[in-house]
């Protein structure tokens, strides 16, 4: 195809290594050395994500909740909350994290000695949408200081900006909760203030937290029932993988109607 219709070349004399022009065309002869930096750019973050996040940062909280109930129930309670809003207001941390850990926890901290699985359980799902609905309040407080503001139109995708723009300025609650599935937790609730969306549109558009809870703290609860060798929850064993199903489900659906919603966008005005 670059033989029978080669793209237009941008060769100079000031610049006889030029190979091609930006304009984007489908056969273009892309810079090697770029494509490597892309590639591995996508390996730091599928290792920052997957190892880091998913694998070791999710046994250190946990074994940090943990250790911390030896110096009873409310100081590891309030360390439970500590960390999550840590990780609500980190920009690169998944909320999803407080979710499967925080089904986890409550099941290790409250079965044993206080109360039963399925209660435990839903004091856990409740706890867990709270924080995010007030992390959410925080990440959008805080979307509104000038210097956040000027960070995110600095770093922030450029597509997320102009679809924010163009989609989330003037959509209801439910629009911007799906639109939310597409982004991480910390940076759709700073560029929400950001574009100063109002505080009831912001505060009901985190509903996605709810279904979210539900797959997750389940599945960090079955989880926890067979480590504290709860008689009669033997059960907990096969419902695991149907969590993992449903969770993924969830967030799939969720990011199918997000990215219909930002696809739309792309032939406004208001996008370009």
């Amino acid at each position: 195809c670059r033989w029978l219709h080669p793209p237009p070349s941008n060769k100079t004399q000031n610049n006889p290594n030029a190979t091609n022009s930006n304009i984007t065309y489908w056969h273009k002869k892309h810079n090697t050395q770029a494509i490597l930096s892309a590639v591995i750019s996508i390996l730091t973050l599928l290792f920052l994500f997957c190892v880091i996040l998913g694998g070791i940062g999710i046994c250190l909280f946990s074994e940090f909740a943990t250790y911390t109930s030896q110096f009873g129930i409310e100081i590891a309670f309030i360390s439970f909350v500590a960390i999550s809003f840590l990780i609500m207001l980190t920009p690169l941390a998944p909320g999803s994290i407080i979710d499967a850990c925080g089904g986890f926890i409550f099941i290790i901290l409250l079965v044993p000695d206080y109360m039963g699985f399925f209660a435990a359980w839903g004091i856990a799902v409740i706890t867990v949408i709270v924080l995010h609905y007030c992390g959410a309040c925080i990440q959008w407080w805080m979307g509104t200081w000038r210097s956040i503001q000027v960070w995110g139109n600095t770093n922030l995708p450029v597509e997320m900006l102009a679809a924010s723009d163009a989609v989330l300025r003037d959509a209801n609650w439910i629009k911007v909760g799906l639109v939310g599935y597409i982004f991480l937790d910390t940076a759709n609730g700073l560029n929400q203030g950001r574009i100063n969306m109002a505080f009831w549109t912001q505060l009901f558009s985190e509903w996605p937290a709810i279904p979210n809870a539900l797959g997750l703290v389940s599945f960090g609860a079955t989880i926890a029932a067979p480590a504290i060798g709860l008689e009669g929850y033997d059960w907990t064993l096969d419902a695991v993988p149907l969590l993992i199903i449903f969770s993924t489900v969830v967030q799939a659906v969720g990011f199918t109607f997000g990215t219909r919603q930002m696809a739309g966008s792309v032939d406004k005005k208001e996008y370009w």
